[in-house]
Parts: C-alpha cells; structure tokens; sequence
C-alpha cells in the first residue's frame, strides 16, 4: 500500500499499514519536548506547517501518534484547519505552543 498526499502536502496513510508503524512516546524517536507533552497529555499544540511545495499554514492540530515510513517521520493528528485527521511529516513542522489557547 502507498500513502496518498494531498494538495496541501499532508500524508494519509492507510489504517493496515499505519498498524506496522505506530511508535509510542517512549520510543526512542527524538520527538521534541512539546510533541511528547502533547501526546502524552491527548492535548493540541500550535504548528506552522510547511506543505511540500513551500507553503506556510499555522494550525490547530490535537497528535495522536507518530509514525515512521520509507525514512521519514509523521506525526498522525486531528487537523482543526481541514476538520478531519492528517499526517503531517515532523520535518516540516515547527511547534509555537502547546494548549491552543493563543487565539488560533
């Protein structure tokens, strides 16, 4: 199976192949500290995300797991910008805050 990728640039993944993938937050992975926070806490946090043709969002997202496919890493996540859930490649992420509460 394939992940497909939107015109934003985020990845979805089919749920088979996420089941192979899934890495908890004690993984060893060096996820940064407010990631880790957030997973472990079910909380949002605030990104700036750069989609795979350079575009620059912020969004509200809520992780709920990271993945690792083909040498990259993906934090799988309910997106509130496109109201459903999205896999954003960690790369190309930058975390403002954890909470949301910032007026997003």
């Amino acid at each position: 199976q394939q992940l497909s990728r939107s015109s934003d640039g985020s990845v979805s993944m089919p749920g088979q192949l996420l089941g192979n993938m899934m890495l908890g937050v004690e993984s060893g992975l060096d996820l940064p500290l407010p990631l880790r926070q957030a997973l472990h806490a079910q909380a949002d946090i605030e990104i700036v995300y750069q989609d795979g043709t350079g575009n620059l969002t912020r969004r509200r997202i809520r992780p709920l797991q990271v993945v690792s496919d083909f040498g990259k890493t993906y934090v799988v996540a309910y997106c509130y910008l496109r109201g459903e859930e999205r896999s954003f490649r960690l790369d190309r992420m930058q975390i403002l805050s954890i909470g949301g509460d910032d007026g997003l």
